[in-house]
C-alpha cells in the first residue's frame, strides 16, 4: 500500500530541547522504517543522507520552522533532531548516482555504483560523509546527532565491511 504522507493525519512530537515538529502518524506507528535517500551532497546542509531525509515525514509548517534564522536552531540543528523518535530502521544510502551541488537544477549527477547500508541511520551518514569527501565533522548536523546521541562524531565505532571508503 502506498501512502503519501502529506495527506495521512501528523502528531505533534517533542524532540527534546523545545524542538516540536508534526511527524507522519503512519511512520510513528510503524514497526519498522525503510529509508531510502540519494548519496548527494547538498548547497545547505553539507550532505544530504538517512537523517536530512527524514525532513520528508514531516509537515509542510515543520519543514518551513526547520529553515529558521535562530543563530543555534538553525536547519542543521533541527535536521539533526529528526531521527530522535523514530522506529526501528534500516538505512539504505542510493549511490548507484551521487548527486554533487544539489537539491537543485544545477546539481550534476555521477554515476558510482555505491550502496551503503546499515540498521544505524547515524553511522550510514557518518559513512555515507566519508565517502562523498567530508570528514563527518563537517557536517554541522552530524555534529549536532553525535551529541544526541551521545557516540563519537569519527567512524571510530563503525565497523564498515565491503569496499574501503577511500576505494570508493
Amino acid at each position: 500500500k502506498v501512502l503519501n504522507v502529506l495527506e495521512r493525519p501528523f502528531k505533534k512530537i517533542d524532540l527534546g530541547a523545545g524542538v516540536v515538529l508534526n511527524f507522519n502518524e503512519d511512520i510513528l506507528q510503524s514497526d519498522f522504517l525503510v529509508d531510502l535517500p540519494v548519496l548527494k551532497t547538498h548547497s545547505q546542509a553539507v550532505v544530504s543522507l538517512g537523517i536530512k531525509n527524514l525532513k520528508g515525514l514531516i509537515d509542510v509548517n515543520s519543514r518551513k520552522r526547520c529553515h529558521s534564522p535562530h543563530p543555534e536552531k538553525n536547519l542543521n540543528y533541527m535536521i539533526a533532531k529528526l531521527a530522535n523518535r523514530m522506529p526501528p530502521s534500516f538505512t539504505l544510502l542510493d549511490g548507484i548516482y551521487t548527486a554533487e551541488r544539489g537539491p537543485y537544477f544545477e546539481g550534476r549527477l555521477r554515476r558510482s555504483n555505491i550502496l551503503i547500508a546499515s540498521s544505524d541511520i547515524f553511522s550510514a551518514d557518518k559513512v555515507g560523509a566519508k565517502v562523498l569527501g567530508y570528514d563527518p565533522s563537517e557536517v554541522p548536523h552530524l555534529v549536532y546527532a553525535s551529541q544526541d546521541f551521545g557516540r563519537p562524531i569519527d567512524l571510530s565505532d563503525v565497523e564498515v565491511v565491503g569496499e574501503k571508503i577511500e576505494a570508493v
